[in-house]
């Protein structure tokens, strides 16, 4: 499903949300979804409202993952991802070309 850009509006807002429900709803559908245009805007949203320890990432689209990854390296977060049926327990984020491997691994992207 493509977003416009009052789509991408109403997912912010909502991923603010004191629900935790509609926050964790509001974040999976932007990670789906998300397009370089708000990139700065979804890693604003991830550093105040990504929950500490798991955090299920299946389905997001490769940009989406770049960037809760790069929030997890700033915030210097040791962070558990899920996808999938797939664990990912990250004290220490690659960088280079193993980042990129590390984002096709829990994309469930061939090497």
């Amino acid at each position: 499903m493509k977003l416009g850009g009052t789509d991408f509006e109403r997912l912010l807002g909502e991923a603010m949300s004191d629900s935790a429900e509609a926050r964790g709803k509001a974040l999976s559908e932007l990670g789906q979804n998300l397009i370089h245009t708000y990139t700065e805007q979804f890693s604003r949203v991830l550093q105040m409202y990504l929950p500490e320890g798991e955090f299920d990432v299946t389905g997001w689209n490769k940009l989406a993952v770049e960037v809760a990854i790069d929030v997890c390296t700033i915030q210097n977060r040791v962070f558990r991802f899920k996808s999938k049926d797939k664990f990912y327990s990250v004290v220490k984020f690659p960088e280079g070309p193993m980042r990129d491997l590390f984002v096709r691994e829990v994309m469930g992207e061939p090497w």
